[in-house]
């Protein structure tokens, strides 16, 4: 290469690398949620397991999150298997749907419908499972055996829009503010709705991470 091409040639180069826009990076998760020894309760009767049951494990959800979806699918069955069915602890869930999410709201009366009918659960983890059909939720209906009629004058009433939006405000009281979020609690005396806060988990994380946070909340309580 002729002097003068390759001295050109270096000068361009270092040129473009001197203007060369950073590589931006990546947003960090929201910090987890400070929720010790807030009280709160859970009203909304979106509630399971083992009624005496002295520790909750609170699901923050949005039915149009990929990561609630994921969630569902590779560590809520194990949670379920081990802590729910067991008896060890009460599992709630609160709907929290993001702006982003417009199908979400919607979603979340559908299971609150599917509740009337004895199949919220089912419903629950279908549309959480499975979230190819949520412009048209009497698929979920039909899979989950809900009786179609019922099920589609409840959606058209929008009887439940006003108790997503409490459970909405539920979430920004305890400054959950990403799905999915998590927030262990104790309840406040045998079989009660009222509990205060222990900690916080963000985020569709490994089942060890709920491990070993509910094995602590438990200990603690049998302390």
């Amino acid at each position: 290469m002729p002097f003068l091409v390759r001295y050109l040639f270096n000068e361009i180069k270092d040129l473009l690398i001197s203007q060369r826009v950073p590589v931006p990076i990546p947003n960090q998760a929201p910090p987890t949620a400070d929720v010790r020894d807030l009280d709160f309760e859970l009203s909304n009767g979106l509630i399971t397991g083992d009624k005496d049951a002295g520790i909750v494990l609170v699901n923050f959800t949005d039915y149009q999150c990929p990561y609630c979806s994921r969630y569902t699918r590779e560590t809520y069955p194990q949670i379920i298997k081990d802590y729910i069915d067991t008896g060890k602890i009460r599992y709630a869930v609160v709907d929290n749907p993001l702006a982003i999410h417009p199908l979400a709201p919607k979603a979340a009366e559908a299971a609150r419908c599917a509740k009337e009918q004895g199949k919220y659960w089912e419903m629950h983890e279908t549309m959480l499972s499975d979230q190819q059909f949520l412009e048209k939720l009497s698929v979920y209906a039909e899979k989950t055996g809900l009786k179609a009629r019922a099920f589609k004058t409840c959606i058209d009433s929008n009887k439940y829009t006003d108790a997503v939006k409490n459970d909405m405000e539920l979430a920004m009281q305890l400054k959950v503010t990403a799905v999915p979020g998590f927030v262990i609690a104790a309840a406040e005396g045998t079989n009660s709705l009222k509990f205060k806060g222990i900690s916080s988990i963000q985020g569709a994380v490994p089942f060890d991470v709920f491990k070993r946070s509910l094995d602590q909340a438990l200990e603690n309580v049998r302390k």
